[in-house]
């Protein structure tokens, strides 16, 4: 990558692009349908639904990370890994949906509260469970701060973003923006060492750290294009998607 990648001009291209896209365009495609449909999330049935679709449209994998807990251990004699124990994780989709219906979600999105993420993502940790949503919760503020509300106040947080943003920085940008110098030791990239700041960032639930972070990269690159968090996901996605 060259620090050229990230300019207005690509944001805007990659902008078009989705626009044109079947299954993003015309304002989000069946996520926006459904979300202006339904803007609301007061209804346990409708919040359900966008949960579900969210999950299925971004492939958070929902049903697995609310699953069981199996564990397993290798037997000594068979050389063969057996359970051990199951346990039910104790938050659920219906908690999920309680959870979002009672933190004034409606209000505080539409106003751009990135708190909003970090409180919700460790509440599903602290819930006796281990189950980190700050992805999934990261994307449902988005869009419906997006597309209900016409907002830009959230970044989404995924592996490509995690894996690859550090690829669009020089060390004298990196160290801009994180306020520490950058020494790379043997085998050691810009990308690796972004990527284990976004994901401490991710096991403390400290979306406003993160969404910091993009605000500062927009802001050295010169960004100021409309709707800039959203395309800056966009673009990387696009970038780097398998």
């Amino acid at each position: 990558m060259t620090n050229q990648d990230i300019t207005n001009d690509a944001l805007e291209a990659i902008g078009a692009r989705i626009k044109a896209d079947a299954r993003y365009g015309e304002e989000g495609g069946i996520v926006g349908l459904a979300l202006r449909t339904y803007p609301e999330n007061t209804d346990s049935s409708i919040v359900a639904m966008k949960i579900a679709l969210i999950d299925m449209t971004n492939s958070t994998q929902l049903s697995r990370l609310l699953g069981e807990k199996v564990v397993t251990k290798k037997n000594a004699q068979t050389g063969k890994r057996e359970v051990v124990s199951r346990t039910k994780k104790s938050i659920t989709l219906g908690k999920i949906v309680e959870k979002i219906r009672t933190v004034d979600f409606d209000e505080r999105v539409k106003r751009g509260d990135k708190s909003l993420v970090s409180e919700l993502a460790r509440w599903g940790y602290m819930d006796g469970t281990g189950v980190n949503l700050f992805s999934f919760f990261s994307k449902y503020c988005c869009y419906h701060n997006e597309l209900i509300y016409g907002g830009d106040d959230y970044s989404i947080f995924d592996s490509v973003i995690k894996n690859y943003l550090g690829n669009y920085m020089s060390v004298e940008e990196y160290e801009e923006i994180f306020g520490t110098k950058l020494v790379l030791r043997s085998n050691q990239t810009i990308a690796g060492v972004v990527c284990n700041k976004i994901e401490r960032m991710r096991t403390s639930f400290d979306y406003e750290s993160y969404a910091d972070m993009i605000d500062k990269f927009l802001t050295i690159k010169g960004i100021t294009c409309e709707k800039k968090r959203r395309k800056l996901d966009w673009k990387i996605w696009y970038d780097n998607r398998a």
